[in-house]
């Protein structure tokens, strides 16, 4: 062990005993071999070969250790403590020293010197942990200072030996009170402190070291630093006392610190005195320590000074008196005595500070007095610079917490007078010396006080106490009082150092003062460092550039201080370099305010990412003036300032933004052409070097560029040479992604640029030893930058990738960077398969949040083709040049890719990243690339694919977690009892892991993925190796776990392993499958939702309407909530299906619990028991086409038969519903349901011809295959709307023919009917037959019970018997179903003849929906009060206005609208006594809170409609005349609690801006605009399913929130505002319809109520400007403002916001056309701040026209500039995205034609202008087109389109609107 060095061997001693359990058993054996050698030896050892050993062992100590522990270690201690010592025995120790020579003393002493004060900390530390410990201690070291006072005073004759044995016992008893005062600091053992205090007054009470016994008192035996430069005795003195104030101390409060460090607590007197005579004792003993005889005498012996030794001892006195409560006046004495001369013994200060701030807490009464001194010392305490004690800074912290515990105000005034001292005078001499007066503090001026004659340490101390008082004072008044006398005392009359100190004073308290003070400094700073221009102080300066280091370093890097300061830095760089035609012999001022503003940008720059920072501050701008300024200034100077400050500049180029301009209205050339910096004069010698190093380093031509373009290109130059080099290229490429630039002629310049600093980024690439994390991140921008969505950016990725790639080839041996190549691969392909799944509002963004990464591309997919194709290439090539070079590296991390996958997640599978390792692992050989040959036969190209998949497997093995026991070779007894019991633990393990899982999911416990995949799969790898017993009791848990959560990640799981499980034990298969099918079917009984469900989707029109944006995160949320009720069941229905075959030939009794478990099923199905949803539908076919899959393999038994007419009636069963479409816009899942059913429909023409069926099966497969062919034929409609456009081809196409019906017979709807009346009901809702409908009409007029509870039935009755005259008994409508609620008023009208029981019927089916579904409905249900000759509707509304205040409220205010015919309210409607009556009876009725809600209601409403009629008088004066006006009247209106507007019932007005209100344009009327504060409420976390089955009441359990809208609202007098809210009321019934097939697209139904005649309030659109407006605004057009507002093309701004115009266009439009909406011209038409269109102002729908001129012939408007927005042309993708979703709305809507035309019927005669009788609803129906299949009727839209496109017509009416009214097109 000798040749180790000693301090790894100490080191490793140390380690081996700090290891528990083996690491302390060896370094336990390692000391007792130590401890044995030393007893064995008698002689004196050589104690230097130990010191290691013990050190060692006193390291370990200081480490925690239990009792056991402990006892060894104090044993060893103990045991060499004593042999430094030269002790023998064990209680009674006899000193071995005499036996050694003289010299022997310097040889021993410094290691016994070093190593006994450890041993001594060591054994202090384990009596911390242990009190048993401590006794020991206390023990052993009582028997050793009793040992060493005996020697040092034993009566022997003298010698030098013994004097030299004397010596070192007495040097080692102070080692041993010098070592107690230190531990005693944290010392809480009671008995060792009392203890010390018994040894230590012992010490100072009797003469230890008589003179006479120790001649050589002041001599060590060598010299040593240990003993501070005392001499012995003194320092035996000074030890003792110590010892005794800190045990004293600690064994009070258990830390000595918490009594003199008053920042931590306030000391006070205890009220209970435990200590009291031990307390008494010391306070007597510092007094006769204190006293002049005791000192002189001390001072006497060790012949020094002893103040060190009275400050302690008073400090003692001062703790005494604390403690016992009481102080005497003569301590201040001593305390001022000891302040004398107080620059003769600095070592002083720190105690008599502790003393004054203590003696000041206990003793209040003594305050003032600590403080005045405490003050003294803080200004004229002495400064060392080689002291890194600055006693000043001690006495103002004691001050600062003084101040807090008293006033701030004396925190104040000692700022102030502390300040007062910074006066530099005027001459030289006077600045050197102060006036006695100047310095007298407040009386305290001992005339012992000597001044010193430098101020220089005076300002210092003055300085720093203003700091620590205001950094530790914690008040914001104190910090900004500091700063601000600190900055007006600032003068550069001051010596440098002085003004130095301020500067950095100045900077810790900027760190805490508030931002404005902040804000003060960082201005002070820049004007001093500007000032440093004229005149240099390189000291100056520097503090400066240090202080704004300090403030960058203390302040988090996006905080507003740290903002501020780069601001600062920023403006002032540019400010500097802003000064021209300087002459030269005065630029080293600007040269060093350059370089130091410069280095302390790099410093605040730090840990600043520029994408965070504030858009609204403008950083951008200041960065990019900064470059230019630094380009500017470069060559001002004798030395280059990008040479000089290379390592600051790319620190500040590394965090730097692009130095682009973001306004998209300016081009670039005028946006550099207006820069501030660029367009002062440039110097012509500049511009030429500038021009001149372009030249020389980029091979481009200059001639055509001007000044500003050549500096802005040398800028780019520079600050993207440098972040090159720190290893950053991917900025420089995305400046090719700025609109502006690349508008420009300057992008081959900056693609120059780029290639010519791309051998510096790969130089800076290669220099690194290692990828660093900033290296692959940046690898990984460029990456992604490959995959920009803009040609130009992602060419020149491509270009630099390649480069470095095959430059650095070895870069994809980096896992992250290989893996985010494949990641990029996978994520392209998602997003160009994106169209397939979400067409028309495809996701832009794309993450993956396993690597970090995240692409933006374009929403065109052939651009996403070409950006697929172009990565795929490159990046194949990539890897192919690395597997040359690395073949093995690549080859592994290829494997490590494909075994890191996710299986649990995602049910997509396809991963082209995934594939393309395959295709290029199995390409690799595993070494000798080039040399490597392979013989080649049979026409097969050989590969390495058995290599490569051979090694894959093997890896997988090896990271398999499962536990396999070893059964292999000799079982002895033993081995096979270890093996047993081994088993036997693995299955408790993972039976308790199972029932975890299982009690965590049954409590609804949160149980992550990885922890349900690894637990189960643990599980499941044990339980194959177990028994039949214990399998059975692990598998059953294993299948019902999954079952429990039932969900896609659960059930995917469990398929996996069940299949595994299968495949490991197939004789256990029966058993798998057995407990997989009983789970299924208890699943199935008790599912409530989902597939098995009963409950019934709403139609759309019995749903709440809401006057609401569409909101597409629900529907979003619909479809995902109910796809993930499907997917499970699809999962284990593709397991049954994918192992029946097998079972079927190699089990049968297992296969034929799969087929009695499907006839469970298909039972279910034909008992309608099942979801009809657009998203069960493939579900549904599955289960059938499993089902005839089993019966074709049953047909031969008896059976078959059964089962096979089972599948037909389940198969029937899903036409029992309205013909619905698909849900979204999933191209793929709908392709998938036309497969399915086209082979549906092969085998059963296959079982046709193969089988013989019964008559009655043949015609039920007949009419199966039928609708079969008619639903396929429907849907292919639905995903290729536009025949001709860009379709993708997923599926065969469908001929025209299989939407035929000619051949269903009465027969086969017989037949149809036992199975379920709803197949035949449905069935002409399919064709377009009138005979179907006859038949469908004569089986419901013979069976009319069985089709109660449908409502379709009632449609073909009404179609028959349009009077309602039914051939059938009328008790049958007592039962019926209800109809919907907007067919039940026109079921008043006079053409239905009127008999009580239709008419109940109509009213039970408006009762029977809640009040928020009719209250939609207000304006149809007054006006079934015209033909309501049996007073059923005025029952109706009486009954529901009494349910509901706010529907009561609506329903007066309708009649109130309807009461006259004309707007002036001189025509009375016929309706008017009826309304009247109705008005009366519902008021009277009202009382109580009712009726006060009333009152408050109508009379705030019509306070605020009054302001209206107080206008006219105003209608011919200017605008501020009416505005002033409305103010006037808004002052005055009452707020009153609940009140709402009539526009929004659904919230309360808690508040009104009162200045707001804003008069209309009008010629003989006054509208006024004002906003009201609406309270609402919102369901949190509403659920998408319960809304769409059961409406609005579905969510009433849900939590409700409430929250605050501005809204404006508009009020009308003399305009009738009921054609806008049926218009509107329609709007909102088509959005219902959009939404209820999840079509992509938005409408906006905006809230419009008529209050009066010619009345009402009018919501105004949020965030909305009418195309009018921008014309008025000199917009060019649509296409210009989008690219003004969101950005180019190219953008992703652009690009949502054309996608959202698309949407609403398409919507807006098949709407125009259906309800013929006229007077389009752009003051009706709105953009939203998202790029919506929305149209506003109905007076002109139906059949009426502007003048009555049909100018606008056109179906709707659809102007050029609205098709540039969506493409520019009709082939573009944008504007085939309009059509499609034009012919799917129109397809949408088709089926509710007749529904929208009995809301508009009802209303022919409430005296709109709108209609022309009964002729406006035949037109409305006609525009249907109701008599054309789908396919017709989408071709029939797409013709609208074709004659709508730019129609001359359109822009005919523009051009009058413009002629007539000055509205600008």
């Amino acid at each position: 062990m000798e040749c180790i060095d000693r301090n790894i061997r100490r080191e490793s001693l140390r380690r081996l005993g700090s290891l528990p359990t083996y690491g302390w058993s060896f370094f336990e054996q390692i000391c007792n071999r130590n401890s044995e050698l030393i007893k064995r030896n008698d002689s004196v050892f050589n104690l230097e070969r130990i010191d290691d050993t013990v050190l060692s062992i006193c390291a370990v100590s200081s480490e925690p250790k239990n009792l056991v522990e402990a006892r060894v270690l104090l044993n060893q201690l103990w045991l060499y403590l004593k042999k430094y010592l030269f002790f023998e025995g064990n209680e009674s120790f006899e000193s071995t020293l005499p036996s050694l020579d003289d010299s022997s003393f310097c040889r021993i002493f410094p290691s016994s010197a070093k190593c006994v004060p450890a041993i001594l900390s060591a054994m202090l530390c384990l009596s911390k942990q242990h009190k048993e410990i401590a006794v020991d201690v206390i023990s052993f070291s009582e028997s050793i200072i009793k040992t060493f006072k005996s020697i040092i005073n034993e009566e022997v004759a003298d010698s030098m030996s013994l004097t030299l044995r004397r010596i070192f016992y007495a040097s080692h008893l102070s080692f041993f009170l010098n070592e107690f005062a230190r531990s005693c600091e944290e010392m809480s053992d009671e008995n060792i402190c009392l203890w010390i205090i018994d040894v230590c007054t012992d010490i100072l009470s009797f003469d230890v070291l008589p003179q006479q016994k120790l001649s050589a008192n002041s001599l060590f035996i060598q010299p040593s630093p240990y003993y501070q430069g005392y001499g012995l005795k003194y320092f035996l003195y000074i030890s003792s006392i110590s010892a005794l104030v800190n045990a004293a101390t600690s064994l009070w409060l258990g830390n000595c610190a918490l009594f003199w460090d008053i920042g931590r607590s306030r000391p006070s007197s205890p009220e209970e005195k435990v200590y009291s005579s031990q307390f008494q004792a010391l306070l007597t003993l510092s007094e006769k320590i204190l006293s002049k005889s005791y000192t002189s005498k001390l001072q006497g012996q060790v012949s020094v000074p002893c103040r060190l030794f009275f400050v302690l001892a008073l400090k003692l006195a001062i703790l005494g008196s604390a403690y016992v409560g009481f102080i005497p006046n003569v301590y201040c004495e001593w305390i001022d005595l000891s302040l004398q001369n107080i620059s003769d013994d600095p070592e002083t200060l720190p105690h008599l500070i502790d003393i004054m701030a203590s003696l000041a807490c206990v003793f209040p009464a003594q305050l003032q007095f600590a403080i005045i001194r405490l003050r003294f010392i803080a200004i004229y305490a002495p400064r060392d610079t080689k002291d890194p004690v600055i006693y000043a800074k001690l006495a103002s912290r004691k001050l600062a917490h003084l101040f807090n515990y008293s006033s701030k105000d004396a925190a104040i005034t000692s700022i102030y007078q502390l300040a007062n001292l910074l006066s530099p005078l005027d001459t030289a001499d006077s600045f050197f010396s102060l006036s006695r007066e100047h310095m007298n503090m407040e009386g305290f001026a001992h005339p012992s006080h000597e001044i010193p004659v430098s101020t220089l340490p005076i300002y210092l101390n003055v300085i720093d106490s203003g700091r620590e008082i205001a950094l530790l004072v914690n008040d914001e008044k104190i910090h900004g009082l500091a700063i601000s006398l600190l900055v007006q005392k600032f003068s550069r009359n001051f010596d440098s150092r002085v003004s130095a100190q301020m500067i950095c004073a100045l900077a810790d308290i900027s760190i805490k003062a508030n931002e404005r003070n902040f804000f003060i400094l960082i201005q002070f700073y820049s004007i001093q460092h500007k000032m440093l221009t004229k005149q240099v102080d390189e000291e100056l300066a520097l503090a400066i550039l240090q202080s704004r280091r300090l403030i960058a370093s203390g302040t988090e890097p996006h905080s507003s201080k740290r903002l501020d300061l780069l601001k600062s830095l920023l403006e002032e760089i540019i400010q500097v370099g802003f000064v021209r035609a300087t002459p030269s012999d005065q630029l080293s001022g600007y040269f060093t305010v350059l370089v130091y503003a410069i280095k302390a940008l790099s410093c605040c720059i730090d840990q600043i990412s520029w994408e965070t920072l504030p858009k609204d501050e403008n950083y951008p701008s200041l960065f990019r003036d900064m470059w230019l300024t630094i380009v500017l200034n470069r060559f001002r100077f004798s030395v280059d300032i990008s040479e000089t400050l290379r390592p600051e500049l790319e620190q500040i180029a590394c965090n730097s933004p692009l130095l682009v301009f973001e306004d998209f209205g300016n081009n670039f050339e005028s946006n550099l052409e207006l820069n501030t910096v660029l367009r002062s004069h440039i110097e012509h010698s500049v511009l030429s070097r500038i021009k001149s190093e372009l030249t020389t380093i980029v091979d481009v031509d200059l001639r055509s560029l001007s000044a500003s373009e050549i500096c802005f290109l040398s800028a780019v130059l520079l600050l993207e040479g440098l972040r090159c080099k720190t290893g950053r290229i991917s900025a420089l490429v995305e400046y090719l992604s700025d609109f502006t630039l690349c508008s420009s002629h300057l992008p081959p310049f900056i693609r120059a640029i780029a290639l010519h600093n791309l051998p510096i980024f790969v130089d800076s690439l290669f220099r690194v030893k290692r990828l660093h994390r900033k290296n692959i991140k940046e690898i990984q921008e460029l990456l992604c930058l490959c995959c920009h969505r803009i040609d130009s950016v992602r060419r020149l990725a491509l270009e630099c990738t390649t480069f470095v790639m095959h430059s650095l080839p070895h870069l994809l041996g980096t896992a992250e960077v290989l893996y985010s190549t494949l990641e990029l691969l996978t994520l392209l392909w998602k997003a160009r398969n994106e169209e397939c799944y979400n067409q028309y509002i495809p996701k832009l963004q794309y993450c993956s949040p396993k690597l970090n990464l995240t692409i933006v591309l374009s929403d065109i997919y052939d651009a996403r083709e070409k950006v697929l194709s172009e990565f795929k290439t490159n990046a194949t090539d990539w890897i192919q040049v690395s597997s040359r070079s690395i073949p093995r590296q690549i080859k592994n991390l290829l494997q490590s890719y494909l075994a890191d996958f996710e299986d649990i997640d995602d049910l997509e599978l396809v991963e082209l990243g995934r594939s393309l390792a395959v295709e290029i692992g199995i390409k690799i050989p595993s070494f000798d690339y080039e040399n490597r040959v392979v013989s080649s036969f049979g026409n097969w190209i050989p590969d390495f694919s058995s290599e490569f998949m051979a090694d894959y497997t093997t890896r997988q093995r090896y990271a398999q977690e499962n536990v396999v026991l070893d059964t292999e070779g000799d079982m002895s007894s033993d081995k096979a009892d270890l093996l047993l019991s081994q088993k036997h633990k693995l299955f408790e393990q993972n039976l308790t892991l199972l029932n975890d899982l299982e009690n965590d999911y049954k409590q609804r416990k949160p149980v992550s993925s990885l922890k349900l995949r690894n637990n189960i799969r643990k599980a499941a790898s044990h339980a194959v190796q177990e028994s039949t017993y214990l399998f059975s009791i692990l598998t059953r848990k294993i299948i019902r776990i999954p079952f429990i959560e039932f969900n896609q990640k659960s059930i995917k799981l469990g398929v996996n392993l069940w299949n595994w499980m299968m495949n490991e034990v197939p004789i256990f298969s029966s058993y798998i499958v057995l407990n997989i099918i009983r789970n299924w079917k208890n699943e199935i009984m008790r599912e409530k939702r989902g597939f098995f469900s009963t409950m019934k989707v709403k139609s759309p029109l019995a749903l709440p309407m809401t006057y609401s944006p569409t909101e597409r995160s629900s529907m979003i949320s619909y479809k995902d909530k109910l796809s993930s009720q499907m997917i499970p069941h699809l999962l284990l229905l593709e397991l049954m299906s994918g192992i029946f075959e097998g079972l079927w030939f190699n089990d049968r009794q297992n296969a034929i619990i799969i087929v009695q478990f499907m006839a469970f099923v298909l039972k279910k199905m034909s008992s309608l028991e099942f979801a009809r949803n657009a998203l069960a539908r493939e579900l549904h076919f599955k289960f059938i086409s499993f089902g005839f899959k089993i019966a074709e393999n049953l047909l031969n038994t008896l059976l078959g038969s059964r089962f096979y007419n089972l599948c037909l009636d389940a198969a029937l069963c899903w036409f029992t519903e309205t013909p619905g479409w698909t849900y979204g816009a999933d191209k793929l899942n709908v392709s998938t349901e036309i497969s399915i059913m086209r082979n549906l429909c092969g085998k059963m023409e296959n079982t046709l011809s193969q089988y013989p069926l019964k008559g009655s099966t043949i015609k039920k497969q007949k009419l199966l295959i039928i609708l079969l062919k008619n639903e396929m034929y429907r849907l292919f409609t639905w995903i290729t709307p536009v025949a001709h456009g860009r379709n993708l081809v997923m599926t065969e196409p469908i001929p025209d023919t299989y939407s035929s019906s000619s051949t269903i017979t009465s027969e086969m709807l017989r037949l149809a009917w036992k199975i379920s009346p709803a197949i035949v009901l449905y069935i002409p809702k399919r064709f377009i037959e009138p005979s179907l409908v006859d038949m469908v009409t004569s089986f419901i007029l013979a069976d009319p019970a069985s089709c109660l509870h449908y409502d379709v039935a009632m449609d073909y009755l009404f179609e028959k018997y349009p009077n309602g005259d039914f051939p059938l008994d009328r008790k049958y409508l007592f039962y019926w179903d209800p109809i919907y609620p907007v067919n039940g008023p026109v079921l008043f009208k006079p053409k239905i003849r009127w008999n009580p029981q239709l008419l109940q019927y109509t009213v039970r089916s408006m009762e029977s929906y809640p009040v928020s579904v009719m209250f939609f409905y207000v304006p149809q249900i007054v006006q079934s009060l015209r033909y309501d000759t049996m007073g059923y509707a005025e029952s109706f509304i009486l009954e529901a206005s009494e349910v509901s205040q706010l529907f009561a409220h609506q329903i007066l205010w309708n009649m109130k609208a309807n009461l006259y015919k004309d707007e002036s309210a001189t025509v009375p409607d016929s309706i008017k006594p009826i309304l009247d009556h109705v008005m009366d009876k519902m008021v009277a009725s009202l009382s109580g809170d009712d009726k006060s809600f009333y009152e408050r209601e109508f009379f705030f409403f019509n306070e605020v409609t009054s302001i209206s009629g107080k206008l006219k008088p105003f209608i011919r004066k200017s605008k501020p005349e009416k505005k002033a006006k409305i103010d006037e009247e808004m002052r005055q209106i009452k707020l009153d609690v609940g009140v709402y507007l009539p526009s929004n019932p659904d919230g309360v007005v808690v508040g009104i801006d009162r200045k707001s209100g804003k008069p209309l344009q009008s010629h003989a009327k006054a509208p006024f605009m004002a906003t009201f504060k609406i309270q609402k409420e919102k369901v949190i976390n509403p659920d998408p399913e319960e809304e769409a089955i059961n409406g609005e009441e579905g969510n009433t359990a849900h939590q409700k929130q409430s929250y605050e809208v501005w809204q404006s609202a508009i009020f009308k007098v003399g305009d009738d505002c009921r054609q806008d809210v049926l218009a509107l009321q329609l709007i909102a019934i088509f959005k219902n319809i959009f939404n209820s097939v999840g079509l992509d697209v938005y409408l906006f139904p905006y809230r419009v109520t008529a209050t009066n005649p010619g009345c009402g309030v009018i919501d105004v659109l949020p965030n909305c400007i009418s195309r009018d407006m921008l014309g008025r605004e000199a917009v060019n057009g649509l296409y210009d403002y989008f690219i003004t507002k969101f950005g180019g093309e190219e953008s992703i701004a652009f690009q949502k916001a054309r996608s959202n115009f698309i949407q609403s266009m398409a919507a807006y439009s098949v709407i125009t056309y259906l309800l013929q909406f006229k007077d389009r011209h752009n003051g009706n038409i709105m953009i939203d701040d998202q790029g919506h269109i929305l149209h506003i102002d109905f007076g002109f729908i139906f059949d009426i026209a502007p003048g009555g001129i049909t100018f606008e012939s056109a179906p709707f408007k659809l102007t050029q500039e609205m098709i540039a927005v969506m493409g520019g042309n009709n082939k573009s993708q944008p504007f085939q995205w309009f059509q499609e979703l034009c012919v799917k709305a129109f397809l949408a809507s088709r089926p509710y034609a007749k529904s929208i035309c009995q809301a508009v019927e009802i209303m022919l005669e409430s005296s709109l202008p709108c209609f022309k009788g009964q002729l406006s609803i035949t037109h409305t129906l006609e525009r249907f087109a109701l008599d054309m299949n789908e396919r017709q009727a989408a071709n029939h839209m797409l013709s609208l389109i074709d004659h709508s496109y730019n129609n001359k017509r359109t822009l005919m009416y523009d051009q009058f609107q413009k002629a007539t009214n000055g509205i600008p097109y």
